[in-house]
């Protein structure tokens, strides 16, 4: 049976990562497994050599015209490709594109999946919500990563008879020996962004001012000399930007708090993939995700999002408590199974093929 994926890239990224482990677990079931690219990238994830891939022969300026004509091409150049293959089932994302994908397959009669994979809460535009109010309809079904983005999309008048809510599964795990360091290791990961939050935690982290612990962020982005400076301008010290890693794990493995102070998010993998680890967690409870992971008290703990006060009075007791680091990671860890490919990746297959 032919199943087939329609994403921009496989840059590294969150939605890319996912994509290509459930490509690479239906590969293993037995499917035999498309992807259709939207831009003519290089593979940061590993694809079995097994799996078929498509890439588009034209691309597009940064001009209105431009990008508008590239689209047009896009519709055909789907249209075409899934015609040719004739999968049983298709599954498109994330949004920007999601419309144009169901449009393209219109009188197709194949069956066509499409999730979106940021905060439900975001304005994509006037337009871009138009066009999705008019094509998700056609759709056979929606994914939606938590309850949250479900009832929220639900909520903007975006219909769809079949939704289905499927979190991201969390990646295989490379556990390296556990190092405990002088000074310790409170860990963030993540891009370097505005909604990531990261100079928040900074500031948090400086005010506590303990000098057994360290700060580390691991991650690149476009706020990363801003950091820099501010990190030089307050001096602290004991705050340490790692850049980008190809092996999170091995902070994880030297980490005694991860603390995630994002404000806006579709689902957190990082979030999840130190709670599995596990690392004791504290995170605020943004609009989505945090709070589908964490049950707080027991295996992380949430804080209100506008509580900046709670948040460093909390951080601070989880670095003085290692009985309380303790008993969050021996209940954040059995997540494992719960968000394993094999559980997730079955839901999905299901979903998408009508099992």
């Amino acid at each position: 049976m032919k199943i087939m994926f329609i994403i921009p890239t496989l840059k590294q990224g969150g939605m890319e990562r996912v994509v290509s482990e459930l490509a690479n677990y239906a590969n293993t079931k037995g499917y035999d497994v498309s992807i259709i690219f939207l831009e003519k990238n290089s593979l940061f994830y590993h694809l079995d050599e097994r799996i078929n891939t498509y890439f588009p022969s034209f691309g597009y300026q940064k001009t209105f015209i431009s990008k508008l004509i590239f689209k047009i091409k896009l519709l055909f150049y789907i249209r075409k490709i899934v015609l040719k293959v004739q999968p049983i089932s298709v599954f498109s994302l994330p949004h920007k594109y999601n419309s144009l994908s169901v449009l393209a397959l219109f009188k197709t009669k194949v069956p066509i999946y499409v999730s979106d994979r940021s905060n439900p809460k975001n304005n994509i535009g006037f337009f871009q919500e138009l066009f999705r109010k008019l094509m998700y309809p056609y759709a056979n079904g929606i994914i939606a990563q938590t309850r949250f983005a479900e009832l929220t999309m639900i909520q903007k008048g975006i219909r769809n008879d079949n939704y289905k809510v499927i979190p991201n599964p969390v990646k295989v795990l490379k556990f390296h020996n556990t190092i405990s360091l002088s000074p310790k290791v409170v860990l963030n990961i993540g891009r370097l962004t505005s909604g990531k939050n990261q100079k928040h935690l900074i500031e948090i982290f400086n005010e506590i001012n303990d000098n057994t612990w360290q700060l580390i962020i691991v991650g690149s982005g476009p706020l990363q000399q801003e950091l820099q400076s501010y990190i030089n301008e307050i001096g602290a010290n004991n705050v340490k930007l790692a850049g980008s890693s190809n092996d999170v794990d091995k902070w994880l493995a030297i980490a005694e708090i991860f603390a995630f102070t994002s404000i806006s998010e579709g689902f957190p993998n990082a979030l999840l993939e130190a709670m599995c680890y596990p690392v004791a967690c504290i995170s605020y409870d943004c609009d989505a995700g945090p709070r589908d992971i964490i049950k707080n008290g027991e295996n992380g703990i949430l804080i209100p999002i506008d509580n900046r006060q709670k948040y460093k009075e909390i951080l601070k007791e989880m670095m003085q408590r290692e009985d309380l680091r303790n008993s969050l990671k021996a209940e954040s860890y059995k997540l494992r199974e719960q968000y394993s490919i094999d559980k997730i990746g079955m839901k999905f297959l299901n979903f998408i093929t009508k099992k």
